[in-house]
């Protein structure tokens, strides 16, 4: 089993350098996770959209952590950096726009100004075209509710995916 791999800030004493990157191969047009687990913070505040998205993200083999505000998804972080030994850091993140505590956003946005690099995915029922210009200036897709799950999955593959992949 391949050590998780650590998105933290670049100054942090604790930082690593990314490790054992997971293969991914192409079938039936669906990216498959064939060796390490990757694992995945998905921040949703509603309850069934969180289900659905955590069922279908395990089906292709990531082990997730559920968070359902803003609030968790940082004090998790924080602790992932603070506590390596009890709380892994996450490979990805696939957060809500607009839930309690914090935005989806406002998380990005404190995650990269602190120089965390890790993939970053944001959904939101209500993405106009400033959300989608802020989210490309910090490298990040948005994906438009109601999206395609299948879709979204696939996407997360991408994105952790090594390059020229």
């Amino acid at each position: 089993m391949t050590a998780p791999r650590h998105y933290g800030p670049r100054h942090s004493s604790t930082a690593r350098a990314p490790q054992g990157r997971a293969r991914w191969s192409s079938a039936d047009s669906e990216r498959v996770l064939e060796a390490a687990t990757s694992r995945v913070l998905l921040a949703e505040d509603d309850s069934d959209m969180r289900k659905l998205l955590s069922g279908a993200l395990r089906r292709q083999g990531y082990d997730v952590i559920e968070l359902s505000n803003g609030t968790d998804v940082l004090s998790y972080l924080g602790s992932s950096t603070l506590r390596p030994g009890q709380f892994a850091p996450p490979d990805l993140v696939i957060s809500d726009v607009r839930m309690p505590g914090a935005s989806g956003l406002s998380i990005l946005v404190e995650l990269r100004r602190a120089g965390w690099e890790l993939p970053f995915i944001l959904c939101t029922a209500f993405g106009d075209d400033a959300l989608h210009s802020q989210a490309a200036k910090l490298g990040v897709r948005v994906f438009d509710k109601p999206f395609d799950i299948p879709h979204l999955v696939q996407y997360a593959a991408s994105v952790q995916s090594p390059m020229g992949a």
